[in-house]
């Protein structure tokens, strides 16, 4: 599918540009605690609502599409948001903590599933398991990883 941005340029999708998909539509990471979500339809991306997330300056996003968004960022977590229904500020009132680095998240990944990845900016990689609430923890070059709970 090819999508006309509507008269939207880089800019009014985020300075940072990371972005995922959520219950049909999508969501980017704009500047500083900024989300900006987008309705799809008929080929046009259209602005909804834009949402504060408090405490957090996320640089990535991830989510299973449907009721979970994983933001990482300048706080140096992986946190994981649960919501039923549609996004907005309550959704990320409360995380839970999936991951402590020590220098900023640059990415993170969900598989959908159960499988949350976060790569810091000093090269550290941790994976966490949604269903038993443990962390794998990786030292720069994936070597050395070990698992601790949640």
């Amino acid at each position: 599918m090819n999508l006309q941005m509507n008269m939207l340029d880089e800019a009014h999708l985020g300075s940072i540009g990371d972005i995922c998909f959520v219950n049909g539509k999508l969501v980017s990471v704009a500047e500083d605690s900024i989300l900006k979500v987008f309705n799809i339809n008929k080929s046009k991306l259209t602005l909804v609502k834009t949402i504060e997330v408090p405490n957090c300056e996320p640089h990535s996003i991830s989510s299973n599409g449907i009721d979970k968004i994983i933001l990482g960022g300048s706080k140096k977590t992986v946190d994981v948001h649960s919501f039923s229904g549609e996004i907005n500020t309550e959704t990320f009132e409360n995380p839970a903590l999936a991951m402590k680095f020590q220098s900023e998240v640059s990415k993170v990944r969900f598989n959908g599933t159960k499988w949350v990845v976060g790569i810091s900016n000093d090269s550290h990689l941790s994976l966490f398991n949604t269903e038993t609430q443990q962390t794998i923890m990786c030292k720069p070059g994936h070597e050395g990883c070990s698992v601790k709970s949640g």
